[in-house]
C-alpha cells in the first residue's frame, strides 16, 4: 500500500481488535496481512507526529518509513498482559524512531559539511605549493568530500599528503616519494592516476 494510502485509509481501530492483530503478529512472525491492518490505522498517527519535526520535504518518505517499522517493532514488542494503552506506547515508539532518524541525518549532513570545509581549506593551503592552473579545476571537486570513499587508503593517504587534508603542510611528489618510499616519477604518476579517479567519481 502506497504512503498516500496509509496516510488517509482507515479509522483507529477498537482496542479489541488491536490487540487481537498484536497476538497474531507476536505469534507469527509472518502475519503480513495483521501487520498492514494495524499500520493502515496508523498511518495518520505516523503523519501527524512526523508534522512535529522540521525536516526537508525530500526526507518525508523515509521519515514515514521510520514510522511503519516502529509500529510493527511495538506490536512485536507489546506486553499483552499488562493493561496498558498500545496507543499510548506506539506513539512513543513512532515518535522516538522519528526523532532519533532525524537526529542522524543532522549528524551526517554536519559532518559532510565539516569534511567540505577540510577540503576547502586544503585548497587554499595547496595553491601555496601549486600552480594555480594545476589547482582550478579542483574548485568543483571540493564541494564533492563524499567522492572520499570510492578512494583506497593509499590514494586518501596521497591526498592528505598533497593537498593537506589532515591540516599538515602539503608535500610535493619528491618529499610523497620519501615519506612512501617511491621513486619521485613513480610518485608523480600515482598522484596523477589518484586525482584521474577522484575527477571521475565526481563526474
Amino acid at each position: 500500500m502506497s504512503i498516500p494510502a496509509l496516510m488517509t485509509d482507515g479509522s483507529p481501530l477498537s482496542p479489541r481488535r488491536t490487540r487481537l492483530l498484536i497476538r497474531e503478529i507476536q505469534s507469527n512472525p509472518s502475519a503480513d496481512a495483521a501487520m498492514e491492518e494495524l499500520v493502515r490505522h496508523n498511518g495518520r498517527l505516523i503523519k501527524h507526529i512526523a508534522a512535529k519535526y522540521v525536516y526537508p520535504p525530500g526526507l518525508f518518505d523515509d521519515v514515514f518509513e521510520e514510522g511503519v517499522m516502529a509500529i510493527i517493532r511495538a506490536a512485536r514488542g507489546f506486553d499483552l498482559s499488562r493493561p496498558s494503552k498500545f496507543s499510548v506506547y506506539v506513539y512513543r515508539a513512532i515518535d522516538h524512531a522519528i526523532s532519533r532518524y532525524l537526529e542522524k541525518e543532522r549528524r551526517a549532513e554536519k559532518d559532510k559539511k565539516a569534511q567540505e570545509n577540510q577540503l576547502r581549506r586544503a585548497f587554499d593551503a595547496a595553491t601555496a605549493e601549486h600552480p594555480v592552473g594545476e589547482i582550478r579545476d579542483w574548485v568543483d571537486l571540493l564541494r564533492a568530500a563524499e567522492t572520499m570513499e570510492s578512494l583506497t587508503d593509499r590514494e586518501r593517504q596521497i591526498l592528505q599528503l598533497v593537498y593537506s587534508l589532515q591540516h599538515q603542510r602539503s608535500r610535493n611528489s619528491f618529499e610523497i616519494a620519501e615519506i612512501l618510499g617511491w621513486t619521485p616519477n613513480q610518485a608523480r604518476r600515482i598522484v596523477a592516476s589518484t586525482k584521474r579517479k577522484l575527477a571521475h567519481s565526481y563526474g
